[in-house]
Formats: C-alpha cells, structure tokens, sequence
C-alpha cells in the first residue's frame, strides 16, 4: 500500500508542478466601418457593441 501511494506522488507532483492555469480570455476590439448612411458595420464574426463612451465598436463572437 505505502509503495503504491509512494508512486503514485512520485508521478503526480510533477504533473502538478508543471501544469499552469488557464489564460483569461482577451476581448479582441475592431473598429467598425461606416455605410453610406453613417450606420456602423462589423465583419463577418463580430458583432456591434459599444464601449462605456458610447463609441461604436465590433466585438469578435466566440463559436
């Protein structure tokens, strides 16, 4: 029993040691272009969000 505990730390801690988190996701900001109207337009896999100023901005959409 002691030897198999003993193996089984002996393999999990470096497996531990070397795993590393995940990395926070990082919002990816495009600026939108405009029509002919003045209406702003994202490309296709972004949507149209707004910032805390109000500014139009294309937000990327995760699948």
């Amino acid at each position: 029993m002691m030897t198999r505990l003993t193996l089984l730390i002996a393999f999990a801690l470096p497996l531990m040691g070397c795993s590393e988190p995940e990395p926070e996701p990082v919002q990816i900001l495009e600026a939108p272009a405009f029509d002919k109207l003045g209406n702003p337009v994202c490309p296709e896999g972004y949507s149209l969000s707004a910032t805390e100023t109000g500014e139009p901005v294309c937000v990327g959409v995760a699948f």
